[in-house]
C-alpha cells in the first residue's frame, strides 16, 4: 500500500497525476488528508477521494 498524503494547498500536478498512474498500474493507494476529510489544492479545487 502507498499513501499520498495531502495538506491544504497542495499542487494537483504533484498529488493527483501521481494518484492517477498508480491506480492506473493496479497499485493500491489510499490519500491521506493532513489537515481534515476534504482538502483544497493551491488552487481552490476541492479534492476527497471518497
Amino acid at each position: 500500500m502507498i499513501y499520498i498524503f495531502l495538506a491544504h494547498g497542495f499542487e494537483e500536478i504533484e498529488a493527483i497525476v501521481p494518484r492517477d498512474v498508480l491506480k492506473k498500474a493496479h497499485i493500491n493507494i489510499a490519500t491521506i488528508s493532513i489537515d481534515k476529510t476534504v482538502v483544497e489544492s493551491k488552487n481552490r479545487v476541492r479534492y476527497d477521494d471518497k
